[in-house]
């Protein structure tokens, strides 16, 4: 079910779900064209998050859903909630950054990348 406008107090984070379904899932979403699948609908709802826009997809992987939740949510929950039905062979998480929290990732990185890094190169073996 696609999101109603009511919103939520506090921070709502965004995020981009990639679901490679089992053939039941698949067989369950495509033949009945049901967006998004009852899986993902099943599995965004019960950790209170609420599903923004779905896609089938001719990729990896086979739906993608952007949703959004309330601060304090735990994406390892929601893994495991698609985990448990069934429906779900593969999937990946990306939570997307406001500009403010894109800074923020942006400033530590460049702080771990001025760090020393240690190469090493592979030496062929000279045969004479």
């Amino acid at each position: 079910m696609l999101a109603s406008p009511a919103p939520w107090s506090g921070t709502v984070l965004f995020c981009d779900w990639g679901l490679a379904l089992t053939t039941v899932g698949y067989c369950s979403a495509v033949f009945r064209f049901s967006l998004p699948p009852p899986c993902a609908d099943t599995a965004i709802e019960s950790q209170g998050g609420r599903i923004q826009s779905v896609f089938f997809a001719v990729d990896s992987y086979d739906v993608l859903a952007i949703t959004e939740f309330p601060e304090g949510f735990s994406p390892s929950a929601l893994d495991i909630a698609f985990s448990a039905g069934g429906e779900v062979a593969l999937l990946y998480t990306t939570r997307f950054l406001d500009p403010s929290e894109a800074a923020v990732a942006l400033s530590k990185a460049s702080h771990e990348l001025s760090q020393p890094v240690v190469r090493f190169r592979a030496l062929a073996a000279s045969g004479d």
